[in-house]
This record gives C-alpha cells, sequence and structure tokens, in this order.
C-alpha cells in the first residue's frame, strides 16, 4: 500500500476543517456572505427621529411611513442576498431547497407588510406595522443566523463523513506498520482518538441541526436559546474536528 498518497489526502480533507464558517454569530449579525442594507437602515433611522419629534398627527404617518418602507427594503435586500449565497452553497439539494423556501416565504410575507404599511391611515394601525418587522420575522437575530447555523451544520457532516472514511487506510497503514517492527502505541491511542472524536462531532452536529430545526420565530425567547445552542454545538463539533486533526497528523508522522 502506498500510504504516502493516503496520508496527503487524508491531510487535505481534514485541513478543510479550517475553512468551516465561523460559528460566532451575534444576536444581529447576518450570516456571512451576507450584508445589511445600511444605506435604507439610515433613512429609517432618520425617518424614526423625524417621526418623534413630528408634532402633528399627519406628519408622524408619513415619517413613520418612511421608516418602516426602508425598515422592510433593507431586510428584503439582504434577504434576496441570501437568496443568492444559498444557492451557491455547496450543501445537500434537498436542505438548499428548504432553505430558499424559507427564505423567499420571508421575503413574501415582508412584501406584504410593506405594502400594508404604505396602504396605512391609522397611526396606531402603522405603529403596530413597523413593530410587526422586528418582533414577527427576526430577520437579523433569528432567521439568517439559523440558516447560517443549517448550511455549516451540512458542510460540517459532510468533513466528518470523509474523515470516517478513512479509517479502513488507517487500520490498514498502522497494521503495516506493526508488522514491520514499528511500536505503533502512539498511533493506536491517536486512532482510539480519533474515531471518538468524529463521534462526537456527528452527535454535535446532530444536535445542532435538531435545535435549528426547533426554532419558532414567533417566540423569540425560546427560539433564542434554540440558536444559540445549536450555535454551542456546532462549535463542541469544530473542536472536535481539530482534535481529529491532531490524532491525524500524530498517525501519519509514524511513517516519518
Amino acid at each position: 500500500m502506498n500510504f504516502k498518497k493516503v496520508s496527503v489526502y487524508s491531510i487535505l480533507l481534514i485541513v478543510a476543517t479550517l475553512f468551516l464558517p465561523n460559528l460566532t454569530l451575534a444576536g444581529n449579525t447576518p450570516a456571512a456572505g451576507v450584508t445589511v442594507d445600511n444605506m435604507s437602515e439610515t433613512v429609517a433611522a432618520k425617518a424614526i427621529s423625524e417621526f418623534r419629534q413630528a408634532t402633528t398627527d399627519i406628519d408622524k404617518l408619513a415619517k413613520l411611513k418612511i421608516a418602516g418602507g426602508n425598515l422592510v427594503v433593507a431586510r428584503l435586500n439582504t434577504l434576496n442576498k441570501l437568496v443568492t449565497v444559498i444557492t451557491a452553497a455547496d450543501v445537500d439539494a434537498s436542505l438548499k431547497s428548504n432553505l430558499i423556501t424559507a427564505t423567499q416565504s420571508q421575503i413574501s410575507q415582508l412584501t406584504t407588510v410593506k405594502s400594508t404599511i404604505s396602504d396605512e391611515t391609522s397611526l396606531d394601525n402603522l405603529k403596530s406595522d413597523v413593530k410587526s418587522i422586528y418582533n414577527g420575522h427576526f430577520v437579523y437575530a433569528l432567521f439568517i443566523p439559523e440558516i447560517h447555523g443549517q448550511v455549516a451544520a451540512d458542510r460540517m457532516s459532510n468533513v466528518v463523513d470523509s474523515l470516517s472514511g478513512l479509517e479502513p487506510k488507517i487500520e490498514s497503514y498502522l497494521a503495516e506498520l506493526k508488522s514491520s517492527g514499528v511500536d505503533t502505541a502512539k498511533g493506536d491511542a491517536s486512532y482510539a482518538d480519533y474515531k471518538a472524536e468524529l463521534s462526537s462531532a456527528k452527535n454535535s452536529i446532530q444536535s445542532a441541526n435538531m435545535k435549528f430545526q426547533s426554532i419558532d420565530l414567533t417566540q423569540f425567547a425560546a427560539a433564542k436559546q434554540d440558536l444559540d445552542s445549536g450555535i454551542t454545538s456546532l462549535n463542541s463539533a469544530k473542536s472536535a474536528l481539530a482534535s481529529a486533526k491532531i490524532d491525524l497528523q500524530t498517525i501519519t508522522a509514524l511513517s516519518k
């Protein structure tokens, strides 16, 4: 067996873990590759300030419509960018379809909100409409990080599967070293840990997916807990893969 080729292939695969997305997602930070429409957000902030200073209901209505319209536009632009990012992502086809459908549903709902704001004549109703942009969708705080988390989980799962597929080659390699008189005690221990770390990563990814899939955007507190728990599980998986990398390096070093 030419283990030199296997070693190079193994290390290339494990190095892929270094390119996993950053999983430290802050509350209002969109996913990697998706930027906020700062111009619309700025226009909205200015209009909100002017709304608070307005002295008549007519002026308040006009300013709040500008604010609400731009708040929606900012989220629509961000969500449309998200669709592009998901479409280009190297993930399971079924997952990709589901994520695009979910994002398009958010776009449709917000488009309806935008239309409602534009046609609103009641100041009280308009206030409720604008509030719904924040507390009815949670685009930045929940939805986009959830999508990002599911994409990251899928990519990490693929890495785990690829690394697990190397186990027969590693076992053959260790067996050949033993038959040639090499002390493989350190390699055997590293291989045992390698398998344990991959199992741990797989379990953490499964836990993360369960949390992401249970997120209910209408229940912010519970949804935020599920999101944070899912991200924590993905970070645990990432740490396990990093440990597996060290184990693999220790095993391949036996050939030197």
